[in-house]
């Protein structure tokens, strides 16, 4: 079994958008170890973000929820491996009330053949 270690990173909207999609590549699945979220607002406004999870042909399952990152603040998720199977895809959203562009995104991803 080969591993790939990779990354994704781009910027947040205020429609729900793919971060990450596993790809075929990795037969043998990935594993985000950790996704870092920066609210790079420079005014006080706090951004509410959520990420899901969408694996390949079953439900959605939300892994951060309406999440309030202040003006000039990070969020890091790394609690626990995220475990993905090739076509499924991480998606996130600027929730409502936030405004779109202002929260950067960078995932660690292994990725397995």
């Amino acid at each position: 079994m080969a591993l790939l270690i990779t990354r994704a990173n781009g910027q947040l909207t205020t429609s729900l958008a793919t971060m990450y999609t596993c790809p075929a590549s990795a037969s043998n699945g990935a594993i985000i170890k950790n996704i870092q979220l920066c609210n790079i607002n420079t005014s006080s406004v706090a951004q509410p973000v959520s990420i899901k999870v969408f694996p390949s042909g079953g439900t959605s399952r939300f892994i951060v929820y309406n999440v309030s990152i202040p003006a000039g603040s990070s969020f890091i998720a790394n609690a626990d491996d995220i475990y993905m199977r090739p076509s499924d895809v991480l998606q996130g959203i600027i929730e409502s009330g936030g405004t779109t562009l202002n929260v950067d995104f960078y995932i660690s991803v292994e990725e397995y053949s």
